[in-house]
């Protein structure tokens, strides 16, 4: 499918339309075509439904992105900077024919670590590696956020929503890695660690992990700070700001599983991939897990996560191609007919421009890369025979029946430095043995449900409250098929009876016949079972800008049924008309269908959840929050008690527990097949950066 149709579908969507200020519409087509393909694939019932539906937006978003940002990479620092250590990969995988590639000797073979199981040292040193590129303005405005800048424009397509996605990020850490080593000579020998995410989800409260303190990446909460960020971490999209545990999960042992034991590239990426196995799909959770800038295509790479995230996703794709050669698999020109799941298959074809120097996608899958250039120490294991996990920050926890490493918290890993203290130089030390279970949370500042959400308001690259505006959301909650019994029961001729408290709704067929729950899949790690109260999360995605912005209602998970209002921002539309896609969902990641006001009514149907905004009076919208909250509630009619202006707030979700297809679907347009040796060349031009 040509850029030239994708361009002109989006931009018939962002037309000004000035009938009214807020107002219901449909979703772009991309983004149906989206949710049809993930239709074919999967359910709610199989796969958490905001996994589904973030997995649909965000192709759309990289669509969206290429076409209408194509040229937003282009700056000569960037493009001097890229050419440059593209050109350095290429000289280490130097294609000289279609089957056969010559290997150019880049220095002593590299080892990737867990960031965890680094000497203190080593983790020093990559730190201040890391500081020293973001402090680097010989290009603007540094060189850390130069080569960050290029994860996105046309870029972001190519790389993202098939194949490519692979070998484009593979490149993209190489020269990550060799920027670092030009940062310094004491950095000649420095390598990204990878962040193996499993060491998180099998914690009891992944947000409790000792990764996010400032003994590694930072703070986890609102503003980043510590670690590898130092005081703080100015960045190009506003101060870096993380919400951790907000939204997705942890790579699991299960997913990792399903993507390694497969042999075919054609099962884990692509058109013909199961969504459990799709290593893509897989790696979108943890972006989603972080949030801030991390949450964001054309911001990820600012958050340092980024760079080991994805050394993780490189290392589990090669433990994939491993598998896949142990079984007589040719790794180097196993590449899938149908390389797209929902991107441009054209950009990922095996001769196209991968997008660095010369390299087509092809060049990707080069054997040079692992064998001749850097390698991956493995995993930290554990076992009960065995319980050290080799590193301080890591304990052995008994799990499903096997030991396994386990992040620790900081107050853990301060609690072993102080043991380790007290001993005396004679005593014999010993590993302790395995925990029974991972771990007990510890006395965090806040509770999970008044966390303050931080955004980080970048819209179209700039971060300024002033360009959002508020509308209110009506929440509509359903008590959850987990929550069993509230503890509060009715007593009948003088006798208590425990079988249903008192707002159960299945108690009461008058209620019940209207709230009957289904099980729509769920996060494993998730606020469930009998807490009293719950998070609904409502994000606003920008669909004809760039921005996000996320806020959450606290429900009564009690009552058969409950209302709540939050206020949601989306970009001003005092310039041009904003389009977005509104969505709610819980801690659980199951979602919430959407559902507008019918006008002129207090009625509200089913809607894509999607709205417009236009400049027109009168505006349903406030230009901050306290003007938000004014047209929603009257103060001055009486004084003694403030009314509630229902007709203002004119969409709303329905957190209703069922599992029906609910999003906007419709079949694509047939995709043009690649025709045999179809090459498409889109190289970097620009000047060439001369080193020194």
């Amino acid at each position: 499918m040509s850029s030239c149709f994708f361009l002109h579908v989006i931009l018939l969507s962002v037309v000004p339309y000035v009938r009214a200020t807020v107002e219901q519409t449909n979703v772009p087509d991309e983004l149906t075509w989206n949710f049809y393909v993930a239709h074919q694939k999967t359910s709610r019932l199989n796969t958490p439904s905001n996994a589904i539906q973030s997995w649909c937006t965000n192709v759309y978003k990289w669509q969206h992105d290429s076409l209408v940002h194509g040229g937003r990479n282009t700056s000569t620092g960037t493009r001097e900077l890229v050419h440059y250590l593209s050109d350095q990969v290429l000289q280490s995988v130097h294609r000289t024919g279609l089957a056969k590639r010559q290997v150019v000797s880049s220095g002593p073979k590299r080892r990737r670590k867990e960031i965890r199981m680094l000497t203190e040292a080593e983790l020093d040193l990559y730190f201040r590696a890391v500081r020293a590129a973001k402090a680097n303005t010989t290009t603007s405005p540094n060189v850390y956020e130069a080569l960050a800048e290029f994860h996105t424009g046309i870029t972001s397509i190519s790389a993202h929503g098939g194949c490519n996605f692979f070998g484009w990020h593979r490149v993209y850490l190489l020269m990550f890695e060799n920027m670092l080593r030009t940062q310094g000579p004491e950095f000649a020998e420095v390598t990204i660690p990878y962040w193996d995410s499993r060491l998180e989800a099998r914690m009891e409260q992944p947000t409790n992990t000792v990764l996010f303190t400032n003994r590694f990446l930072g703070t986890g909460s609102g503003e980043a700070t510590g670690g590898i960020l130092g005081s703080g971490w100015q960045t190009s999209a506003g101060p870096l700001v993380r919400n951790i545990g907000t939204d997705g999960p942890p790579m699991t042992d299960e997913a990792i599983v399903n993507v390694t034991r497969m042999t075919k590239m054609s099962e884990i990426c692509g058109a013909d991939s199961a969504i459990e196995s799709d290593l893509e799909f897989h790696h979108n959770g943890i972006h989603r897990w972080v949030d801030g800038q991390m949450a964001m295509l054309q911001t990820s790479p600012l958050d340092p996560a980024f760079w080991s995230h994805h050394t993780f996703v490189d290392y589990v794709w090669e433990a994939f191609r491993m598998n896949s050669q142990r079984n007589g698999v040719n790794i180097e020109t196993d590449y899938p007919a149908n390389p797209t799941t929902m991107g441009a298959a054209e950009l990922h074809a095996p001769d196209a421009a991968l997008g660095f120097a010369e390299m087509t996608v092809i060049d990707g899958l080069s054997n040079t890369f692992t064998t001749e250039i850097y390698e991956y120490d493995p995993p930290p294991t554990c076992s009960v025979q065995n319980p050290d996990c080799g590193s301080k920050y890591l304990k052995c926890v008994v799990f499903r029946d096997n030991a396994h490493c386990v992040s620790r918290t900081l107050a853990e890993v301060v609690e072993w430095e102080n043991n380790q203290v007290t001993r005396t130089t004679a005593a014999p030390v010993t590993s302790p043995p395995p925990s029974a279970c991972p771990n007990t949370p510890i006395p965090q500042p806040y509770t999970e449900h008044d966390k303050p959400y931080q955004n980080h308001y970048c819209l179209n690259g700039k971060s300024d409250i002033r360009q959002w505006v508020y509308i209110p959301v009506k929440i509509i909650y359903r008590r959850p098929p987990e929550y069993t019994s509230y503890g509060s029961y009715p007593i009948y001729n003088g006798k208590i009876s425990k079988f249903y408290d008192i707002y159960a709704p299945n108690v009461y067929s008058n209620v019940y016949q209207h709230l009957k729950n289904g099980q729509p899949a769920k996060y494993e790690k998730c606020a469930g079972g009998d807490k009293r109260i719950s998070s609904i999360y409502i994000k606003s995605t920008g669909l004809n800008y760039d921005g996000t912005y996320k806020e959450y209602a606290i429900m009564d998970r009690r009552i058969a049924i409950t209302v709540s209002t939050a206020y949601i921002a989306v970009k001003n539309p005092a310039m041009e008309s904003s389009l977005a896609l509104i969505q709610a969902t819980d801690s659980c990641g199951r979602v919430c269908r959407p559902v507008c006001k019918v006008p002129n009514s207090n009625i509200y149907r089913p809607c894509s959840g999607a709205v417009r905004l236009t400049s027109a009076l009168p505006r349903h919208y406030g230009t901050d929050f306290g003007n938000a909250v004014m047209d929603v509630w009257d103060f001055t009619t009486d004084k003694a008690c403030p009314q509630v202006k229902y007709e203002n707030i004119l969409i709303a979700f329905n957190c209703d527990f069922q599992t029906d297809w609910f999003w906007p679907t419709k079949q694509p347009p047939a995709m043009r097949p690649i025709p045999p040796g179809h090459v498409i060349r889109k190289p970097i031009k620009g000047p060439k950066l001369v080193k020194g």
